[in-house]
């Protein structure tokens, strides 16, 4: 003790090396402890932000609601919504990369045609040369089936002539079962009509509804419920049209799930129009959701709709739809994705004959 103080230990020089090497692990640590908190901090901060705040659409200016992607989602029901860095092959989708062959579609599939941006996925058609398809498109498929539930779509389609936005079930014989499927689609060259459609054992029904909207001018929400007595389809959770079996029969066999762009061929003209090969198309693609229908909402909704409970609605929904031509099937027996297999790069390359 000296002056009145306390003098330290003395530490020797290998302790005073094991103190700084302790103490700086000490801090490295902490450092890193740091880091992740701030990270989930910041990812907790952002998907609160996402449930309220709008995303801008680029080409318009507009603003569609959002939030980060729920990455999950089996067979059993799925939401997921899309947003930069959340290309659809990571979230369980399987996208189309092959040279397709089919009478009615002037278009070839490209994985790199579907890009994840900060507004969603944009679906991209584009002109090409060589070959024999004029376009090439993209889609996107589930990759597993899905029967009664209610499918959702946030979705800004794309104009022009000859250009086809899909969102709808399908099943056939490449998957081993007759063809079923349920459509919502938009023909470029008239987005102020939706096309509603659905086929049983490759037998079309289809009608055009009309929107009162231009439908590519920002991106809205569109749905249909398909239970085993009919089919409904809503637009911003409107319903606008609804089918029963008593009007007719109604798909029963479980689909796989597609979105996709592509060009109609010539031969579609009166359907479709035709599709200019000096100009792409882009389609916007926000948000997919599946929920599907337990066993009891079913036998509720069964209860809730027998006959003797119901009047009439099918027929008073529809009469605000107009027929469609009845023998135009551009999906028979060849879906957007999924044959050949969407994920196999050594899919059959096929020639087709130009009409």
């Amino acid at each position: 003790m000296a002056n009145g103080g306390v003098k330290g230990p003395c530490l020797s020089p290998v302790q005073r090396s094991s103190l700084q090497r302790w103490l700086g692990a000490f801090g490295r640590g902490c450092a890193a402890l740091f880091l992740v908190a701030a990270i989930l901090i910041v990812s907790a901060v952002q998907q609160a932000w996402a449930q309220t705040s709008p995303l801008v659409d680029p080409e318009k200016g507009r603003t569609v609601t959002g939030k980060l992607p729920d990455i999950g989602g089996t067979q059993h029901g799925f939401s997921q919504v899309f947003g930069s860095g959340f290309h659809p092959s990571k979230l369980g989708w399987s996208v189309a990369h092959y040279d397709f062959s089919h009478p009615k579609f002037d278009t070839d599939w490209r994985r790199d045609h579907i890009r994840a941006s900060a507004f969603g996925l944009q679906l991209i058609l584009s002109p090409k040369e060589g070959g024999a398809n004029r376009f090439d498109g993209a889609s996107m498929r589930r990759p597993e089936p899905s029967h009664y539930g209610r499918y959702e779509i946030t979705l800004q389609p794309a104009r022009g002539a000859g250009v086809v936005t899909g969102f709808f079930t399908y099943s056939g014989p490449y998957y081993g079962t007759r063809h079923d499927e349920i459509d919502i689609e938009f023909l470029g060259k008239d987005t102020t009509k939706l096309h509603l459609a659905w086929f049983v054992d490759g037998a079309m029904r289809n009608r055009f509804i009309d929107l009162g909207f231009d439908a590519a001018d920002r991106p809205r929400r569109y749905a249909f419920e398909w239970w085993p007595d009919r089919l409904r389809w809503f637009v911003e959770g409107k319903l606008i049209f609804e089918t029963t079996a008593q009007d007719g029969p109604l798909p029963q066999v479980p689909g796989y799930l597609f979105a996709n762009i592509w060009a109609a061929d010539p031969v579609l003209e009166g359907w479709a129009g035709l599709a200019d090969p000096a100009v792409a198309r882009t389609a916007l693609l926000s948000e997919i959701r599946y929920r599907p229908f337990s066993d009891a909402q079913i036998h509720v909704h069964a209860a809730q709709t027998a006959p003797s409970a119901r009047q009439g609605a099918a027929g008073k929904n529809g009469s605000r739809g107009s027929a469609g031509p009845a023998l135009i099937a551009p999906h028979a027996d060849a879906p957007g994705a999924g044959f050949p297999p969407v994920d196999d790069p050594a899919a059959p390359v096929h020639a087709k004959p130009r009409p």
